[in-house]
């Protein structure tokens, strides 16, 4: 072999060597190419002009911007039937200047108490009632996904200067509720009037969504199916209001719908008071890790996830779902606890959300699939599983 080489010209082998590497490069290329196609599900292309129907594309609305001043945009998927949901995302708490000087990114190890940035979180649309496999009966649906990266539960229009864990003085941004209404005035005229509309929000989305409700509802003003659906948002705080009015500088309206230490609670009997043609959905896990965690912060100042913090959390649910059933009795509830938090020996916590994981295409409660629940919801079909975990629960304690 070595023989043959050295008869052939120099110019002739490095005309192959050239050749050779340009064949890499360009099947390198073709592989990146195609990578980067919107068949990938963690790329998407920006919305420009008319959407394709089932692609998801990124948003960017002028002027909105998450906590730590980066940029945000939201998240939009054209769907072939004329039905929508507004899904507003979660992501973590800034209550207080401590829980505002304490996000994830500057601690990601330790707890830390809410997102900062939108650039990592956009695969979170795509996942439960945002895939489009055979599993879920929202495939066809439009979205309009709406990333939380505030801390104010998507209400606010304030900013707050502080110096944070790492010691670097910031401007806070809770600007959730400018974000929201800004992508919703860039996608809003895409989707026409639906037939159907479910507004839904996952943890500190679900807080969100059971304020926004009654004012995403207002932008179709044609469509009488609506149904609100909050997954795992339930938080215990003598002073919501003040938070909501002061901290969080949230819009009049909205604000003046907290008026108890139950901020969900506040704007479901808001709703339901002002629409009482919506259909309202409220499921949550019984002993649910991450609500629990900050229901602990809250009664002691540290974010405990251990079986105290589950106890309190438990007694809470079952509160919260009495009260539900009394203002609001035509509600539907899906409340499980199948699945713990971790694998752990002795876990006594149990799974938060549902909504956007893979167990949303599962059982949790006897043998109803949790997305055909809100599916029977959204054809009028309102039913309740579970209760008996929280019933039980109020005959114990009696």
């Amino acid at each position: 072999m070595r023989a043959l080489l050295r008869r052939i010209p120099r110019r002739l082998l490095a005309a192959v060597g050239i050749l050779l590497a340009a064949l890499v490069l360009m099947m390198g290329a073709l592989i990146y190419r195609h990578w980067k196609s919107i068949e990938n599900p963690y790329n998407f292309p920006t919305l420009k002009g008319e959407p394709i129907i089932g692609v998801w594309y990124r948003v960017y609305p002028e002027g909105t911007v998450s906590a730590d001043g980066s940029g945000w945009h939201g998240m939009f998927r054209l769907g072939a039937e004329n039905k929508v949901v507004v899904y507003f995302y979660g992501g973590g708490l800034a209550l207080d200047p401590v829980t505002a000087a304490s996000p994830y990114s500057l601690d990601p190890e330790n707890g830390y108490y809410y997102d900062t940035e939108a650039k990592l979180r956009d695969y979170q649309a795509t996942w439960g009632f945002g895939n489009r496999e055979a599993y879920t009966p929202f495939r066809d649906w439009s979205i309009v996904a709406i990333p939380y990266t505030t801390g104010d539960i998507h209400i606010g229009r304030g900013e707050f200067e502080c110096t944070m864990v790492n010691g670097e003085t910031r401007t806070v941004r809770f600007h959730g509720y400018d974000n929201y209404e800004a992508m919703m005035d860039e996608v809003r005229d895409l989707v026409g009037s639906p037939e159907a509309l479910l507004i839904t929000g996952t943890s500190a989305g679900g807080f969100g969504a059971s304020l926004l409700a009654e004012d995403v509802a207002g932008r179709f003003p044609e469509t009488e199916n609506v149904t609100l659906c909050l997954d795992s948002a339930l938080l215990r705080k003598p002073d919501w209001p003040e938070t909501a009015r002061d901290f969080w500088n949230a819009p009049a309206e909205i604000a003046g719908r907290v008026t108890s230490d139950n901020i969900v609670l506040d704007g479901l009997t808001a709703l339901h008071r002002d629409l009482p043609k919506v259909k309202i959905l409220y499921t949550c896990s019984l002993r649910d890790a991450e609500l629990a965690r900050f229901q602990a912060y809250v009664d002691t100042g540290e974010g405990r996830r251990d079986e105290s913090a589950g106890d309190i959390f438990q007694e809470s649910l079952t509160g919260m779902v009495a009260d539900i059933r009394r203002e609001i009795p035509e509600a539907g509830f899906y409340i499980w606890d199948c699945v713990p938090f971790s694998e752990e020996e002795g876990e006594t916590l149990t799974r938060h959300t549902v909504l956007v994981s893979s167990y949303a295409r599962e059982a949790l409660v006897g043998d109803k699939v949790f997305l055909d629940w809100i599916c029977d919801a959204v054809e009028g079909n309102v039913e309740s599983y579970g209760l008996e975990l929280v019933t039980e629960e109020q005959e114990n304690a009696a």
